[in-house]
């Protein structure tokens, strides 16, 4: 989903008094954030995520050969493409969980 889009989604659920919630948090040990909107609409409670990222080159694990050394993995990202993961969840209040709707079971 462009960043466009994304705009035009938000301001229409806004438009529509929908959004219960938003936030935007830090991904936990990589570069990156994640924008998370709580929507109320008469089938139920969802969350719209999207995640953005900076694409992933290459992973480099760094070791030695001496006995009981650690091995670190570094990994290298591309300064200027992104990329942007798009997830609906459901919730569903018999388990007070949120269930990732599959895109598969969407028709148009």
């Amino acid at each position: 989903m462009t960043d466009e889009r994304w705009q035009k989604l938000i301001e229409t659920m806004e438009d529509d008094h929908r959004i219960e919630s938003r936030a935007t948090e830090n991904l936990e040990g990589r570069p990156g954030t994640i924008e998370r909107l709580i929507i109320k609409t008469p089938v139920g409670r969802f969350r719209l995520s999207r995640t953005t990222e900076p694409k992933r080159l290459a992973e480099k694990a760094l070791y030695s050969k001496r006995g009981s050394s650690t091995v670190r993995v570094q990994t290298i990202y591309d300064e200027t493409e992104q990329i942007h993961v798009f997830t609906v969840e459901n919730f569903s209040p018999a388990t007070q969980e949120w269930v990732r709707l599959d895109p598969a079971h969407f028709t148009l």
